[in-house]
């Protein structure tokens, strides 16, 4: 049992052996054992027996979960991604699962059968996605959010648009500062095939987010979110030869059958803080209105990769729609017939790029457009961040890497 309330004192895990009740809250005194392996004088609220290691326990606190090899002779804290929040519920479930109810924070998991990776980075496919690829519901379970309807795929909820409204308005002003509670406030998630805008001119914007999930225990580093579109009328098109190297090292893919909406970094994902990759849609990269099929299947794939989590494609060379760094979401083209909004700024952006240690322009360059000589570009477009000495290039800021 635990205890809680004020009783200034750290003895709050007890264990009844059948004759009488033994302190289980690890050394006690003013000892250095005592500092390093004994629980705190603070609330503690809930406790778990591992039912396949007996002499494993966790704690839930106010101050997060604590853990215990020895039946309780020491503790240790067992965090692994929580967030700084009261634990108020702790339980083991049947598929190796503790799970953790937090004040405020939502519920979290951790696998104790296996191993969980420092960074597991995933989109979700659907609703009841928690990145998990041996959870899969069938075809036929209900959607959780939509009465009457089930999840099935091309319908990933980590996919949202943002399209103009018939005042030439967008529900988020400012793309570049969106972040998770945003994109699960302001942006509905509409039903697949979502609209957008195609247009005869340049004008109209379909602005699309990307929402990044880190499962792990510690938060990621450097990663990119590349955008592509896609028509899966007959299925996933031919991919390039050299497919999995452009998505690794964030080269755009432009093929006949493939197009790269653009390129996103993001930086510092954790388990409790899911971040957005924005990116613009222009409608002249969508079928002419003249010239829509409704047999065309078109779809917007996103696709991550870090090096601490590397995109790959399936044993067989394929891409596979279902792995957890790939979603998509089908889409469906709807003229845009309300008065043409003013000309946003030009769409002259390939990608953004955050530098690194080590990184000098020509491996940017080299990098972006197969040519380390076009630096120049780069270094023009980005002078006022970089300074007069192209040599001189700042890290861990974020330049603009232009079309060419």
């Amino acid at each position: 049992m635990t205890l809680g309330g004020a009783i200034r004192s750290n003895r709050r895990v007890w264990r009844f052996n059948g004759v009488e009740w033994q302190d289980r809250s690890g050394p006690a005194g003013d000892t250095f054992a005592a500092f390093e392996q004994a629980l705190l004088d603070t609330q503690h609220n809930a406790i778990v027996v591992d039912p396949e290691n007996p002499t494993h326990l966790y704690a839930g606190a106010d101050i997060g979960v604590w853990r215990s090899t020895d039946g309780g002779e020491t503790w240790h804290t067992f965090a692994h991604g929580l967030p700084d929040a009261a634990v108020l519920d702790l339980k083991i479930h049947g598929d190796g699962y503790l799970r953790a109810a937090t004040h405020g924070r939502s519920v979290y998991e951790l696998m104790l059968r296996k191993a969980q990776k420092p960074v597991e980075l995933y989109v979700r496919h659907h609703q009841l996605d928690r990145g998990d690829p041996t959870l899969v519901p069938s075809d036929w379970t209900a959607h959780p959010t939509r009465v009457g309807e089930f999840i099935r795929t091309g319908d990933s909820p980590d996919i949202r648009l943002d399209i103009l409204d018939a005042a030439g308005q967008y529900r988020l002003p400012n793309q570049m500062q969106v972040d998770y509670h945003d994109f699960l406030a302001k942006l509905p998630d509409v039903p697949a095939p979502a609209k957008v805008w195609n247009h005869a001119t340049e004008n109209v914007l379909n602005r699309v987010y990307v929402q990044v999930h880190n499962r792990g225990t510690q938060r990621s580093s450097y990663l990119h979110v590349m955008l592509l579109l896609a028509n899966l009328r007959n299925g996933i098109p031919a991919l390039p030869a050299d497919f999995a190297e452009r998505i690794q090292n964030g080269q755009p893919i432009e093929t006949a059958h493939w197009h790269t909406v653009g390129i996103f970094d993001l930086h510092g994902v954790q388990s409790d803080r899911p971040q957005i990759a924005a990116f613009d849609l222009s409608a002249l990269a969508l079928p002419h209105p003249d010239a829509v099929s409704a047999e065309d299947k078109y779809a917007l794939i996103g696709l991550i990769h870090s090096f601490e989590d590397p995109f790959e494609l399936d044993a067989a060379g394929a891409l596979n729609l279902n792995d957890r760094k790939a979603a998509h979401k089908y889409i469906r083209t709807a003229p845009y017939v309300t008065e043409e909004p003013p000309a946003p700024p030009p769409n002259n952006i390939l990608a953004t790029y955050l530098v690194r240690p080590g990184d000098t322009l020509w491996a940017i360059a080299q990098r972006f457009y197969s040519n380390g000589r076009l630096w120049p570009h780069i270094y023009q477009h980005n002078r006022t961040l970089i300074g007069p000495n192209p040599n001189g290039l700042p890290k861990n800021v974020v330049i603009e890497i232009p079309v060419v």
